[in-house]
């Protein structure tokens, strides 16, 4: 492609996103008129991705306020922010957890019965990455307990 297509493509996108931005409801985010995670608490299972086979997920809990996230095998707590898009919602979280810089970008969605989430995590300082899934558990404790210096977010 030479510079001048690109220039003009470049121009038409630019200016695409600014009217989306300029004009009233052009690109506002969804409103988050029925939260699907605030104010719960979830029994979670985390999957390493960089556990050797058989790759056996350990389990924590994750509660959330309106504006923050907490696991209990960090001790820690940290941001949240969940979005509505239809029948899900869209939610990002970020928890320190000792240093670890853990970062959830996940959806939820209301079953029947009980609200599930799912996310992709990524820890920051290690590079390395989970995946987590969970359900509604307002009483989870489990072997969630805090195990500071020892987190299985970690490597080993």
């Amino acid at each position: 492609m030479n510079l001048t297509k690109f220039a003009v493509c470049f121009s038409v996108l630019l200016g695409i996103a600014a009217i989306l931005l300029v004009v009233p409801g052009g690109a506002q985010a969804p409103t988050n008129v029925n939260p699907l995670i605030v104010n719960k608490t979830f029994d979670l299972w985390v999957s390493q991705g960089f556990a050797s086979p058989p790759f056996t997920p350990f389990e924590d809990c994750a509660t959330f306020t309106k504006t923050q996230m907490c696991l209990a095998r960090c001790g820690d707590c940290g941001s949240f922010s969940e979005v509505q898009m239809g029948a899900i919602t869209i939610w990002k979280g970020q928890v320190p957890c000792g240093g670890l810089d853990l970062r959830f970008v996940g959806t939820a969605r209301n079953l029947p019965e009980i609200p599930v989430i799912g996310a992709a995590v990524v820890g920051e300082l290690e590079h390395t990455n989970f995946g987590a899934e969970g359900v509604q558990d307002q009483s989870c404790l489990g072997s969630a307990s805090p195990k500071r210096g020892n987190t299985p977010y970690a490597k080993p």
